[in-house]
């Protein structure tokens, strides 16, 4: 009687844990060109770079990816944001997507054994809304900057970011601080401007400068630009 007692249990239990994580999923991301990979799943931290992610106990339903793809030698790294939106997972299915460059797409997606009879296949759309890039992506592009001796490696460095994210004024601000001259300090101010999301709040990089007249040059750049 104990031992059907205990039996009954684990089966109710089981029903439980079924019922409250129905058919789950997986995602398997490949990097094609053998580039480093990291990826954030509903924006939980990122995982550990890699060539190869996988991911699995993921419900059914949209899912938000941001896909990183790491640029430049491992101690110095640069981080470019390869896919950042919405993924379709289906129930009870891996769904497989890979990496090329700056590419990334689904490549197909296949059924575990215990899939519901109803299927829909995955798709996947990118986030329109643009954004500002977020806290640990940021503070990973100051570290890599920190790193390069040479002004002019830290500009184009900056500008790579620049090129393939949005910011706020104090994080442009603080991309300024990297910089050592006041040239290369107005250079990067008029480069990110077109990036910046809050231009209201772009006043703020002024406290990056050390004369008023890099301040006058920047506000007659913008004027020209609105």
């Amino acid at each position: 009687m104990k031992k059907l007692f205990t039996t009954l249990a684990i089966l109710s239990l089981a029903v439980i844990v079924q019922a409250a994580h129905p058919f789950q999923s997986a995602l398997a991301i490949t990097s094609v060109d053998r580039s480093l990979l990291t990826v954030s799943i509903d924006r939980a931290p990122f995982s550990n770079v890699s060539t190869n992610i996988y991911s699995d106990g993921l419900r059914a339903g949209n899912h938000f990816i941001k896909v990183m793809r790491l640029a430049g030698h491992p101690r110095h790294p640069v981080y470019i944001t390869v896919f950042s939106g919405y993924v379709f997972i289906p129930e009870a299915s891996e769904v497989m997507a890979e990496v090329n460059r700056n590419r990334f797409r689904i490549t197909g997606s296949r059924l575990f054994e215990y899939a519901p009879q109803v299927y829909e296949e995955p798709h996947y759309y990118p986030q329109h809304l643009r954004c500002e890039v977020d806290d640990y992506e940021f503070s990973q592009m100051i570290l890599s900057l920190t790193n390069y001796n040479f002004e002019s490696t830290r500009m184009t460095v900056a500008k790579q970011f620049v090129n393939n994210n949005y910011f706020n004024s104090r994080q442009v601000g603080r991309l300024m601080q990297q910089m050592t001259f006041e040239s290369s300090k107005l250079e990067l101010a008029k480069y990110a401007y077109s990036k910046t999301l809050d231009k209201n709040n772009y006043f703020l990089v002024n406290d990056q400068f050390s004369f008023e007249s890099s301040i006058t040059e920047l506000t007659d750049y913008i004027a020209l630009r609105n």
